[in-house]
């Protein structure tokens, strides 16, 4: 695909992780200007789709969706430690639902998410696309709460963000 060809471009190496250590705040990236670049080669963009980012608000996780090929999209973990970026891993919380438009609370303890996972977490996937919140405890990330009727639709419901006094905007139908 095109995308695989530029990141080859680019340095990127067919299914293979980072190729350094990656150090520092911002995965070791230069913080975004006004010139587009393939953010942390390798490691978060590779030759499938990666979308929906968020950086933690003490900049040590990075949280992403990255396409599967049984199709739907899993949420991402890249973890800092000692300064050093750690390999990316998936986040257990969402199962096997596609998960997709990451936002976390301004504190760091809630990860709101979109997901078409079953109510009860157990059954068939659903035909459209909740908001869903996770607490982080002392052993990592609650069980997801569906934010309910009041927020989500019998529709696709995306794109969680709060604002500073709290007002939750999203889109839906």
């Amino acid at each position: 695909t095109a995308v695989a060809e530029y990141l080859r471009s680019k340095g990127a190496k067919a299914g293979s992780g980072a190729t350094s250590t990656l150090r520092g705040a911002y995965l070791g990236q230069t913080p975004p200007g006004t010139t587009p670049v393939v953010f942390a080669p390798n490691l978060v963009s590779t030759e499938t789709t990666e979308l929906c980012a968020v950086l933690s608000p003490d900049g040590t996780e990075f949280y992403f969706a990255r396409s599967e090929q049984e199709g739907g999209h899993r949420m991402r973990v890249v973890t800092r430690e000692t300064g050093v970026w750690r390999s990316v891993k998936p986040i257990a919380l969402t199962g096997d639902y596609s998960s997709v438009d990451m936002f976390m609370s301004r504190d760091g303890q809630r990860l709101y998410f979109c997901s078409n996972r079953a109510l009860d977490g157990k059954g068939a996937a659903k035909q459209d696309t909740d908001i869903w919140v996770a607490t982080r405890t002392a052993n990592g990330w609650s069980e997801p709460i569906n934010l309910g009727d009041a927020v989500n639709s019998g529709e696709n419901d995306y794109y969680p963000t709060f604002t500073a006094r709290g007002d939750l905007y999203f889109s839906s139908p």
